[in-house]
């Protein structure tokens, strides 16, 4: 999204992973942490941890296949939550491309990428804070997502 909106040349130093981050990855990392405290997500991980004790037995051959399919239907819910969140800036960034690339043709005189970055920002962080809540459902439905994957391997 950084791309899209036209930041990702500023980038901040992370001293956590000790590696240079976009800011508004580093704005989704702390929003989502702190939705994933608010919403007590982080007892439901401590349950499931717990739970594996008591229900996971020593992995053997015959536990392979849940782990697979746990593991394959959870990459698929997280690709398909990451699209739902990007999917508003990467529209939005497709139409003002295009109304920009119009607005080239027509006035070729005009110098669009003088005026591109700052449209391309402005309008990136009015729809990234309108889509803030859809992150807040998009954290929740994950962490249900993940628990259900979950399910069929403590259940072996």
């Amino acid at each position: 999204m950084d791309l899209q909106v036209g930041l990702a040349s500023s980038q901040v130093m992370n001293p956590i992973g000790g590696i240079s981050v976009t800011i508004l990855s580093q704005f989704k990392f702390m929003l989502g942490l702190v939705i994933f405290l608010c919403s007590n997500a982080h007892h439901l991980v401590l349950h499931a941890f717990v739970k594996s004790y008591d229900t996971m037995p020593v992995l053997g051959l015959s536990s392979i296949p849940a782990i697979e399919n746990g593991l394959l239907n959870l990459i698929g819910a997280m690709f398909m939550i990451s699209l739902q969140i990007a999917a508003p800036i990467m529209a939005v960034s497709l139409l003002l491309d295009g109304a920009l690339g119009i607005i080239n043709r027509a006035v070729p005189q005009i110098q669009i990428h003088m005026l591109s970055m700052p449209a391309k920002i402005g309008v990136g962080l009015v729809v990234i804070s309108i889509g803030i809540p859809a992150l807040t459902v998009a954290v929740s439905a994950g962490v249900n997502q993940g628990l259900s994957a979950l399910a069929p391997v403590f259940s072996k």
